[in-house]
């Protein structure tokens, strides 16, 4: 990439304007390759943090690679892809005698890869802003599944907040602490704060970075977990989250400049080699393998139309 091509890109997002007309709000742009990086912060404070919103899955999802790494226990079961939900959540008293049947063959791969089996999302912002803590987990086991887990997906907040609540009963650590120990601070991450839902870290949502924060986070899954020659997270786990688990038709529109084709664990794919973290209002950390080029911006934009415009020569 040329540095052209990166002020091209600062110009189209400085002089965008959204559907009601007005200035796009982005806090920062970072575009790295190795041994090279442009940044621009668009009038905004760079060390300023900033809610992630749904990238905050990623980082929960990382942590479950250094849990299974470290072997690490949840109940009688070993933290891992295949590990049974509803057994270990009814070892910690946490979920009901009675529930659908279909629980019973979730899996923690399913809680990652939005493919439980709700036909749609939930336990977003607006469906638990008055929702006391202590009724969370009826709220999630009374929403019925409408068909059998791995086989539907639909995007929601339930699986990565289980699987933070199953990270915490099980290890007696957070998924913050987890990532923190485990690789937000050997890749330089200070700093971030995590919203707690109930006593747990959300999992889903709520952890605060910075731009160039995003930026290390891309090339750290980019790299498959490692980070200046030092493995923080197992190659083999990270190189499993990016593989497509399910198509996402329902959410495809090949107009978009960064299309969601599949949905792997956590993370997205588009059209080609590119996959991406994808966050509410126009956050984005996109990886391009073949040159090793990871774009990261953090805005709070509801329309990302422009933001996904904006980015188009860096993405070339």
């Amino acid at each position: 990439m040329e540095q052209r091509d990166f002020d091209q890109a600062v110009e189209c997002l400085t002089k965008a304007t959204d559907e009601t007309g007005q200035p796009l709000n982005v806090f920062g742009l970072v575009v790295s390759e190795p041994g090279v990086s442009w940044s621009h912060d668009f009038g905004h404070d760079p060390g300023a943090t900033h809610n992630i919103r749904s990238i905050s899955k990623v980082v929960t999802a990382l942590s479950v690679g250094l849990a299974q790494a470290a072997g690490a226990q949840a109940g009688d079961h070993p933290i891992g892809p295949d590990l049974p939900v509803l057994e270990v959540l009814r070892g910690f008293g946490l979920a009901p005698a009675q529930v659908d049947r279909r629980w019973q063959e979730v899996r923690l791969w399913h809680l990652l890869s939005a493919t439980i089996g709700h036909q749609e999302g939930f336990f977003f912002r607006g469906d638990i802003a008055d929702l006391d803590p202590a009724d969370y987990f009826s709220y999630i086991f009374d929403r019925p599944l409408e068909h059998d887990p791995g086989q539907h997906f639909s995007y929601s907040n339930v699986g990565t907040f289980l699987t933070s609540v199953i990270l915490q009963e099980g290890t007696g650590r957070s998924v913050g602490q987890w990532a923190e120990e485990g690789f937000l601070s050997p890749i330089g991450v200070s700093g971030w704060d995590w919203a707690k839902l109930g006593p747990y870290d959300s999992g889903c949502t709520g952890l605060r970075l910075t731009a160039r924060d995003l930026d290390r986070l891309g090339r750290l899954v980019l790299d498959e977990g490692a980070w200046q020659g030092r493995q923080l997270v197992p190659a083999d786990w990270v190189q499993r989250m990016r593989q497509p688990v399910v198509r996402t038709t329902a959410w495809y529109d090949p107009a978009d400049p960064i299309p969601k084709r599949a949905y792997g664990l956590t993370l997205w794919r588009a059209e080609g080699e590119i996959y991406y973290c994808y966050g509410t209002d126009g956050q984005f950390v996109i990886m391009r393998p073949s040159c090793r080029r990871v774009v990261a911006i953090l805005s709070d934009q509801p329309d990302v139309m422009p933001i996904q415009r904006g980015l188009i020569p860096v993405l070339r």
